[in-house]
């Protein structure tokens, strides 16, 4: 494979970037099992009870979600129910 040439700066810059990144403290146990699809189903099995309906259960989850990871986990309720159907049809 070919190598590539990097300037000094190239790689002052790409030493800079993972200096930024090793700096950040790990994430917490939770926050990481929030991040599998089976953790989010975990979770929103446990707070559906506690909600008016599923959907605003699962809208809470994923607020909280967007505030932690800056990104939607599922585009909408319909694809969370659906990933979740066909995960369990194949257990």
């Amino acid at each position: 494979m070919r190598r590539r040439k990097n300037t000094p700066e190239q790689v002052q810059f790409r030493q800079e970037i993972l200096q930024k990144i090793a700096i950040q403290p790990p994430l917490s146990e939770e926050l990481r099992d929030l991040q599998t699809t089976e953790g989010f189903y975990r979770l929103y099995t446990q707070i559906r009870l506690y909600y008016p309906n599923n959907i605003e259960a699962y809208e809470a989850i994923e607020e909280e979600y967007i505030r932690i990871f800056g990104h939607r986990k599922y585009s909408e309720y319909d694809s969370f129910r659906s990933s979740m159907t066909q995960k369990m049809s194949r257990k």
